[in-house]
């Protein structure tokens, strides 16, 4: 069996060599172990940092999901309004296009049976222009034969 460069140091170590590098060993673990135990420590308060941050970063995110479904339901009832209220003005609109519709084919009928009653005053005027034109030459005739 083939020993190692270690082993054969410390076989032809004194005690007093031997002591010093079990002490040197001793204060090394040691060392290592307050490194790992610190490690440990940051480990365990990183943990703790992630699971806050985590849980306020959820907290922000849920509130902002309530705040955004509560919006959601005021856009909901602005909208509906807003239809209700565009139904209103579409049947005002109707409405006041058929009175005006409706008032609009009475004024055409007024304004035809205007035109019918002034067109027969206008035949009528002409009938009264020409006999009073025969009666004046009746007239005249008369006048200037005797």
């Amino acid at each position: 069996m083939v020993e190692s460069d270690i082993e054969q140091k410390i076989k032809t170590m004194n005690e007093g060599e031997k002591n010093t590098l079990l002490k040197d060993l001793l204060v090394a673990a040691l060392k290592v172990k307050d490194i790992s135990d610190s490690r440990k420590a940051v480990m365990g308060e990183l943990k703790k940092t992630s699971e806050r941050v985590i849980s306020d970063v959820v907290k922000v995110m849920e509130d902002q999901i309530v705040r955004a479904e509560s919006e959601k339901e005021e856009l909901k009832v602005q909208i509906k309004k807003l239809q209700d209220n565009t139904a209103q003005y579409e049947q005002k609109i109707a409405k006041v296009t058929r009175e005006s519709d409706e008032k609009l084919r009475a004024f055409n009928e007024v304004l035809e049976k205007t035109e019918m009653v002034a067109a027969q005053a206008l035949k009528e005027k002409s009938e009264v222009q020409e006999k009073l034109k025969r009666l004046q030459d009746s007239w005249e005739s008369f006048v200037s034969g005797t």
